[in-house]
């Protein structure tokens, strides 16, 4: 259930990818005229609730076969992968059959808008119920060192947080991290767009860890399954679903609530977040008790570091609320997996 590492460094390859990308026109009249769908997508089940967002639903067409047809009666067949000009998505979409919207941009070699629809299917969650039967091993936070801005998140953070997983994603383009932040020095417009994505739902995130939490899913078939933090995918009929830990409201000093989706269904917990100056204040009183005991003045018998909350530094990086919310959003707006998606 940690997964802000691998959202946030895919964000950042996605735009990478975007900006290194060339588009070259043909030097031709011949023009695309129309598309059909040979074979359908790898994914046509969806979930409401999980992969609906507001209204709509946007779709992976990941694995789709496409037919264009030229002006000249010449076609060519395209395989949908994440990195083709291709968006799926379902308006106003019902509990069963929905056609899907299958929009083609063109390819690297040319520009082009074409429409044809697809049929997939919407069901409601297949889970009963979610339950947080252990929590997570840290639940109190500090305001001054556990929460994430516009103005300290940065990408030396992200890279401190996971860097296994910065490496490889990177290494798969022959890149190292100071090539990645020597590109976004020099676009700082697309590393906007990383923040406005971040935080697009919320301008304080919590740096939350999620180490040590475990919850129990119901199926409405009656089985159950446990999930650890270490997991961040459940398994339902052979596929794979995200479990996703989402930030309910802005960080503020006391109790923040927190929710966990599991194929739709939610449940909430609750973690404390408190100010440093809390902490200084409680060490003020510490070293007050201190000088007035040498001044032999008598006071009560009582521990003032027992009601002291220690700042306890993050070592896990898992923020996964961080990955819900742009995930949703990516999702949302279809770009969550296809990083080459043109503007129409």
């Amino acid at each position: 259930m940690k997964k802000f590492t691998k959202a946030i460094s895919t964000l950042l390859v996605v735009a990478l990818v975007v900006a290194m990308a060339t588009v070259s026109a043909f030097a031709t009249d011949v023009e695309a005229v129309s598309i059909s769908v040979v074979s359908g997508p790898d994914k046509t089940v969806y979930y409401e609730g999980l992969d609906s967002y507001e209204n709509e639903i946007w779709c992976d067409a990941t694995g789709m076969v496409l037919e264009v047809t030229f002006s000249d009666s010449s076609t060519e067949l395209i395989t949908v992968d994440e990195y083709s000009y291709v968006d799926m998505y379902v308006v106003d979409y019902v509990i069963g059959e929905n056609e899907a919207i299958v929009e083609f941009y063109g390819t690297d070699d040319y520009d082009t808008y074409l429409e044809t629809t697809y049929t997939v299917t919407v069901e409601e969650s297949p889970v009963e119920s979610v339950e947080v039967t252990k929590m997570p091993t840290k639940t109190e936070y500090d305001m001054d060192t556990d929460v994430l801005t516009r103005d300290n998140f940065t990408l030396d953070y992200l890279y401190e947080s996971d860097p296994e997983t910065m490496d490889e994603m990177l290494s798969e383009m022959g890149m190292t991290f100071e090539d990645l932040k020597a590109f976004y020095e020099e676009n700082p417009d697309l590393y906007e767009m990383i923040l406005d994505l971040t935080f697009s739902d919320f301008d304080t995130i919590l740096n939350l860890d999620t180490e040590g939490m475990e919850i129990l899913v119901t199926f409405k078939d009656g089985t159950t399954e446990t999930v650890t933090s270490d997991e961040d995918y459940i398994t339902y009929n052979g596929e794979e679903y995200p479990i996703y830990v989402e930030q309910l409201d802005e960080v503020t000093e006391g109790e923040n609530t927190f929710i966990v989706n599991v194929m739709g269904a939610e449940t909430e917990f609750v973690v404390n977040v408190v100010s440093a100056n809390d902490n200084d204040n409680n060490n003020d009183n510490t070293n007050n008790d201190a000088n007035n005991e040498n001044n032999n003045t008598t006071k009560p018998d009582t521990d003032k570091n027992d009601n002291k909350n220690p700042v306890i530094p993050n070592t896990d990086g898992g923020v996964s609320v961080v990955a819900s919310a742009v995930l949703a959003l990516a999702s949302g707006l279809g770009i969550a997996l296809i990083p080459s998606k043109k503007e129409k």
